[in-house]
């Protein structure tokens, strides 16, 4: 919402400006160039509206595994954490206290506990309720 705030304010200046250094030029002049302004101004408003949608869009979440503690208080989720085209894959690992809503398990993000380049491998077991290991490294968990 700011962006376009911003690129209103951005247009209103383009506009004003065209008019302002044509103001002495006949009629004709002036409403042929405030009407190219106006024309620009809105291509350029549709290109930033493009570019924050496309970008906007591009990180992606994937769960790969989830892996209950022994009492189901807890799941940890292994996740593939996508940047797309601005930056790189990677994997996380977000453990929460275990949500159902209407029988379905939901995945709301959690806590990160973990994270590790993309492609590697990743071996996630629990201790105890507490306790997560996460390729030989124990984590402890409270919420």
């Amino acid at each position: 919402m700011l962006q376009i705030v911003i690129i209103a304010f951005v247009v209103v200046y383009m506009v004003s400006s065209v008019r302002n250094k044509y103001q002495n030029q006949g009629s004709a002049v002036k409403k042929g160039c405030t009407a190219a302004a106006l024309v620009v101004a809105a291509e350029f408003l549709v290109f930033i509206i493009f570019l924050v949608h496309i970008f906007s869009e591009m990180t992606q979440d994937t769960v790969l595994k989830k892996v209950y503690s022994p009492e189901k208080t807890y799941t940890a989720y292994v996740v593939d954490h996508g940047e797309g085209a601005v930056g790189d894959d990677e994997i996380r690992i977000y453990v929460e206290k275990t949500k159902k809503v209407n029988d379905k398990e939901n995945y709301y993000g959690g806590k990160m506990v973990y994270t590790d380049e993309y492609g590697a491998k990743v071996n996630v077991r629990w201790k105890d309720e507490n306790h997560i290991i996460i390729n030989e490294n124990e984590y402890y968990i409270d919420e």
